[in-house]
């Protein structure tokens, strides 16, 4: 028996989820082996649709991810808490005289079986319960957590990154970060209460010298001009305006696409009201104002925006986790696997998603399209390893150099960017609402089913 901790429930781990119940299902695998998931949240929200349910066309449960039920469903152990701290043990000494059970606090919930029989569990295919079952895996780790201590044969991290910038003065304080998602989901109902013309819970206060409630994003990269557009559609389905503007440090919004998306993008801007400064460092972040410096002309000055709420989708950085825990670290301090997607000081640890530097590949963005593509090779390797067949050749993650880019414009158009194609209008939308809505069912599907142990 080993027991597999997957750390964080984003969208590679909910593929790996999806792994276990079929292979539990038809009997092809995962059968010998423990699997939970730590999450301080009992949801995941998927972060493609934010900008729509910004604007309000889709409902919160559209775009949420119920982790027990999809934990259920695959007879995989659920434990709510947050990781504090992975300790790698001595790779000679696996297993130890007495191996360690899971300790849990209250707010831990295991969902193996109906009533926490480890029995009925296996009854139904899945192994039991690492938590009240077995205590004879072996063990070359344990994560430390608010939950309790966890030890593991194998673990895997997906657990995003955390708002970039955070050392500027107030950023922590008054900038409403959109990660982690729940405090994206958060400002939903701030914007809808600006557009109304309530300021009470708006941390800038009120309408700014035009009569218009002046928000500010920080970062017009693909997340901050969705966002943007968002914020723009909708302070305009309200009765009161909102005035937003795109603050951008570098020379280009989008730095990452071409001149021609650029440009179109620029217009949308344009179109829909959406001023655009590009070239502002953000020096300080106050409760009503944002302070910037530019340079004009070879010299620098210093000026600020009216800001009754600032949003800030200004770069990733590194969660304090991987900080605190014996893992190898890349130079931005993101947690650095190799090509198979495994610690490259060879511990038995994994990752994928926003939270990792892959070796030899530094340019790679964080972006959830990443992390969808790796997962398939998450899932070969770890079942590989845990199931004794590290002799056989990995799978290997080469990240892709173009994909396709389907970028929520507001009032139902998108602007797509495929290879050469460049596109803006109504079929981008449909396209893009087509494939987020299918992927959003197939992991809604597998929530819904009876599982193993499930009630």
């Amino acid at each position: 028996m080993k027991h597999l901790v997957l750390v964080g429930g984003g969208h590679a781990h909910l593929h790996v989820v999806e792994a276990v119940a079929e292979g539990r299902r038809t009997g092809s695998g995962w059968t010998d082996v423990s699997v939970s998931l730590l999450s301080p949240s009992p949801h995941h929200h998927y972060s493609g649709m934010l900008p729509g349910f910004l604007q309000g066309r889709y409902t919160e449960s559209a775009l949420r991810f119920d982790l027990p039920a999809l934990c259920r469903a695959a007879g995989i152990r659920f434990i709510q808490g947050t990781a504090q701290r992975i300790e790698v043990l001595d790779q000679e000494a696996t297993q130890p005289p007495e191996a360690p059970q899971i300790q849990s606090a209250p707010q831990t919930q295991a969902v193996s079986g109906s009533a926490g029989d480890p029995s009925e569990a296996a009854g139904n295919g899945a192994p039991p319960d690492p938590g009240t079952g077995p205590t004879d895996f072996v063990v070359r780790g344990r994560i430390h957590t608010d939950a309790g201590m966890i030890p593991f044969s194998a673990a895997s991290l997906d657990v995003g990154s955390v708002i970039g910038g955070r050392e500027i003065p107030g950023v922590r304080r008054h900038a409403w970060a959109l990660r982690p998602m729940s405090r994206a989901v958060e400002l939903e109902g701030v914007l809808a209460a600006l557009a109304r013309g309530e300021t009470a819970g708006v941390p800038g206060g009120g309408m700014g010298p035009g009569g218009a409630s002046p928000v500010v994003v920080v970062g017009a990269g693909a997340a901050g001009f969705e966002v943007a557009l968002a914020a723009a559609e909708r302070g305009g389905s309200g009765s009161a305006p909102v005035d937003v503007t795109l603050v951008e440090a570098g020379p280009e919004l989008l730095p990452e696409f071409s001149p021609r998306v650029r440009r179109r993008a620029r217009s949308v801007l344009e179109r829909r009201g959406v001023k655009l400064r590009t070239g502002c460092r953000v020096r300080e972040v106050a409760a009503d104002l944002v302070q910037v410096e530019e340079e004009e002309g070879g010299v620098r000055r210093t000026s600020s925006f009216p800001a009754a709420l600032t949003l800030w989708v200004a770069g990733a950085g590194p969660p304090e986790l991987l900080a605190r825990s014996d893992l190898p670290l890349g130079e931005e301090g993101f947690f650095q696997v190799d090509a198979h997607l495994r610690s490259v000081d060879g511990a038995p640890i994994w990752g994928a998603g926003d939270c990792i530097s892959l070796q030899g590949f530094p340019w790679m963005p964080k972006a959830g399209v990443y992390a969808v593509r790796q997962a398939p090779v998450l899932v070969a390797n770890l079942r590989s390893a845990l199931e004794g067949e590290e002799g056989e050749e990995a799978e290997r993650y080469r990240p892709q150099s173009s994909f396709l880019s389907l970028l929520n414009t507001g009032q139902g158009e998108a602007l797509l960017r495929w290879k050469f194609l460049v596109a803006h209008g109504r079929w981008p939308w449909w396209l893009k609402d087509w494939i987020d809505r299918r992927f959003m069912e197939r992991y809604h599907g597998l929530a819904s089913e009876r599982g193993f142990g499930g009630s």
